[in-house]
């Protein structure tokens, strides 16, 4: 099924008519584009602009109009049968590999068998996460301050990716964040 498409633009002439008749006052506003725009109306490629325009604007206010909302409720946190921590919103499971999100599009292992994946257990990762040589050493901290483990070949993105940024404030509706 295609996108919804916006309709064409009328022609001045039929403007200007429901304009002598009825008044600008009546005129909708993709009318009042096309009466205001007079002088370039004329203008094919003003009119494939100006309708290629329309059309992406029409879009992206649709695409904007219909994206659901995400909660805290709409995300589970996951684990699969490889081990790999994820996350499941909206239906669809990413899993984190090395810093990036990882989906598996077809559900398969590469061996073809269906893989698995269920909801994470009560401590069964913890609430934060601890290097494995600092779980050794019986070692932890108030606060994880750790550089990014930076290794070329194995690590995304560059070295400078991994410095700590404050985390966005996430703005309620109304506008507030408290």
């Amino acid at each position: 099924m295609s996108a919804p498409q916006m309709p064409p633009l009328p022609a001045y002439n039929d403007v200007r008519d429901k304009v002598e008749l009825e008044g600008v006052d009546a005129l909708t506003p993709f009318e009042r584009i096309v009466y205001e725009g007079e002088p370039a109306v004329g203008d094919v490629e003003w009119r494939e602009w100006l309708q290629a325009a329309l059309q992406e604007a029409f879009e992206l206010g649709r695409t904007a109009a219909v994206a659901p909302t995400v909660g805290p409720d709409d995300v589970k946190w996951i684990v699969n049968d490889l081990g790999e921590l994820g996350v499941q919103i909206g239906g669809r499971c990413f899993f984190i590999y090395k810093g990036d999100s990882l989906e598996y599009p077809e559900g398969k292992h590469d061996d073809g068998t269906p893989m698995l994946y269920r909801i994470v257990g009560k401590a069964e990762f913890g609430e934060t996460c601890w290097p494995m040589k600092w779980i050794r050493a019986g070692q932890r901290e108030d606060r994880y301050t750790q550089e990014l483990a930076y290794i070329p070949g194995l690590s995304f993105g560059k070295p400078e990716d991994g410095d700590w940024r404050e985390l966005p404030v996430v703005q309620k509706e109304g506008g507030s964040h408290d």
